[in-house]
């Protein structure tokens, strides 16, 4: 074989292995009640917005949310997962 069918082939066999395994994000959502530990608590959430913003009504506000969030029984969590709907 010479070298530039050898790297041709090698090319599209590593493109080949590297479109086959793409994963795709989760897009249904467990419910609520599926969250079992119960060790993570939610003691404070607002908007990062200031008091006095103009706006028309069906304007669309974006704005940070801010959680804090206490963890009751000390476990080491590596991270959590927070969802929400409009």
């Amino acid at each position: 074989m010479r070298p530039a069918t050898f790297w041709r082939t090698a090319l599209t066999l590593m493109a080949l292995l590297l479109v086959s395994f793409t994963s795709s994000a989760q897009v249904t959502l467990p419910p609520e009640s599926r969250c079992t530990s119960k060790d993570l608590e939610l003691v404070d959430a607002f908007l990062d917005v200031s008091a006095c913003q103009a706006c028309e009504p069906g304007d669309v506000i974006t704005a940070p949310l801010l959680l804090s969030i206490a963890n009751k029984t000390g476990s080491t969590r590596t991270s959590f997962a927070f969802w929400g709907t409009s």
